[in-house]
């Protein structure tokens, strides 16, 4: 009744009064997504947005979009990713699968544990992704209530970098964030770089090698946010470098929020990396991380001062940082070191030597000779000589060396 009397009153037809709308400028929207058109017969539109000068100015710009009738998103390539007219017979990221399925990487070796390679040395085969997807197709058939997971997270994809990407931008999506972008974002970074693909083969030796928790190569890939995050610090990374500096650190705060881990783009990480359970990590602007590094809970690579030049820490390939450990300032941590958990390093680190303390002091030496595999490596955080055992072993020389004379 009161639609009724509502439309003889004010002339409308009941159609139109009972059709709700919306009101967007001075163009009316219906609510099933007809248009109104005011100016009767009208491809296109001109939105005029006023941008207010940053500098106070009085008097506004006017800034005129026009709408075409092939938008974006119909192509699934973002805005920022189409520098050129696309073209997909020159698609960087078509090029780039066909180089990695063309090109074996006879010359990709790396050694972590019981797999002394990434890619067979004869064939170029992918020698990880084989054992992944084995992996994968076992724990499908185990426990078939997460067989569509894994088929959708593994099984279906052609490639390693492919299977990230997917892992990576599930993990990291929001309403506002969409999956499918992220996942159209991450192929792109992955698949045109070979340092970022061998790096992120790496890490996953290196979490299934390391940590005795990781019964799988898929568990660490699929479950394990320390992992996870380096790789999503890695594009980042390359997105910082490439001058996308706002969509890297957008990246940053979304994988802070996710991981509960703080890595800044431009640090610096080589391969081969163990965040252990990652938790609480924060990592500076300007640190760098060296290859085989592992890293444990809650530890801080921070700068001092307000300067905002080279003022973070540079990690030796082989050190082991403990949890909760704290390092800050542009000093050194020599290859092969270990620092204790809950340590404050404020100086620089001699290559192989034990830290402990706060703030900590040299406690001990760990073997230099090659024989045995650096802290990183074995994870024992207790094994270094301790200066008593280094003064009774040159006392004992010494007493030797007197009774022969």
């Amino acid at each position: 009744m009161r639609a009724t009397a509502l439309g003889r009153g004010s002339g409308l037809g009941r159609s139109e009064v009972c059709a709700p709308r919306r009101r967007v400028g001075r163009t009316v929207f219906h609510t099933d997504g007809k248009l109104e058109k005011k100016d009767g017969t009208q491809e296109r539109k001109k939105l005029q947005l006023s941008v207010l000068s940053l500098k106070g100015q009085q008097q506004a710009k006017v800034l005129s979009v026009e709408r075409t009738g092939q938008d974006w998103l119909e192509t699934g390539f973002p805005t920022y990713l189409r520098t050129k007219k696309f073209n997909a017979d020159h698609d960087p990221f078509c090029q780039a699968i066909k180089d990695t399925e063309d090109a074996p990487w006879k010359d990709v070796t790396y050694s972590e544990g019981d797999v002394d390679f990434l890619f067979d040395p004869n064939t170029g085969k992918d020698v990880l992704w084989s054992k992944i997807r084995e992996e994968a197709q076992k724990d499908a058939d185990e426990e078939p209530l997460l067989s569509s997971f894994l088929y959708c997270s593994i099984l279906s994809h052609r490639s390693f970098d492919m299977a990230l990407s997917f892992v990576l931008a599930q993990k990291l999506a929001s309403p506002v964030l969409l999956a499918t972008h992220l996942i159209d974002i991450f192929e792109r970074v992955i698949l045109e770089s070979r340092d970022i693909r061998v790096a992120a083969r790496a890490d996953v030796l290196a979490a299934k090698s390391r940590d005795p928790a990781c019964i799988s190569y898929t568990q660490a890939l699929l479950y394990y946010k320390g992992y996870q995050c380096i790789q999503a610090h890695r594009i980042s990374h390359a997105l910082w470098n490439s001058g996308q500096k706002v969509l890297a650190l957008a990246l940053q705060s979304r994988m802070s929020e996710v991981f509960a881990i703080d890595i800044h783009p431009a640090a610096r990480m080589g391969k081969g990396i163990l965040l252990d359970h990652g938790t609480g990590v924060v990592i500076g602007e300007t640190a760098v991380i060296g290859d085989r590094v592992s890293i444990l809970q809650g530890v801080t690579l921070g700068g001092t001062g307000k300067d905002d030049k080279d003022r973070h820490p540079k990690v030796g390939e082989g050190v082991l940082l403990g949890a909760n450990s704290t390092i800050l300032g542009n000093i050194k941590i020599g290859k092969g070191s270990m620092v204790a958990a809950g340590s404050l390093v404020l100086k620089p680190v001699r290559p192989y030597v034990m830290m402990a303390g706060s703030p900590a002091i040299q406690v001990g030496k760990i073997d230099d000779s090659g024989l045995t595999a650096p802290p990183a490596i074995t994870m024992k955080q207790k094994d270094g000589r301790s200066f008593c055992e280094e003064w009774e072993k040159a006392v004992s020389q010494q007493l030797e060396g007197l009774r022969l004379d």
